[in-house]
């Protein structure tokens, strides 16, 4: 994995490497933190397009929370996901 990948905001990296490929922080306020889902999709795409390493938007979304888990940073993140793919 690149450097570029550890640097994501929403990763979390230990001495070994990434320990989580989703660990964002929240604020517990819905709209900032779907605000902050959307840059962090934003962020992710771009660097999955610069890097041709698309799979890497997969492995993210599959560590997310699922159903009542997720926030508003998911929320925020999945929905620019799909707007993109539109």
């Amino acid at each position: 994995m690149t450097e570029e990948f550890k640097a994501l905001p929403f990763v979390s990296c230990n001495a070994s490497g990434i320990e989580s490929f989703w660990a964002p922080e929240r604020v517990d306020d819905y709209v900032k933190d779907c605000a902050t889902g959307r840059e962090y999709a934003g962020q992710c795409l771009s660097l999955a397009r610069e890097t041709g390493n698309i799979p890497l938007v997969t492995r993210i979304i599959a560590t997310m929370p699922r159903g009542s888990d997720m926030s508003g940073v998911e929320i925020g993140f999945l929905t620019a996901i799909a707007e993109q793919a539109m």
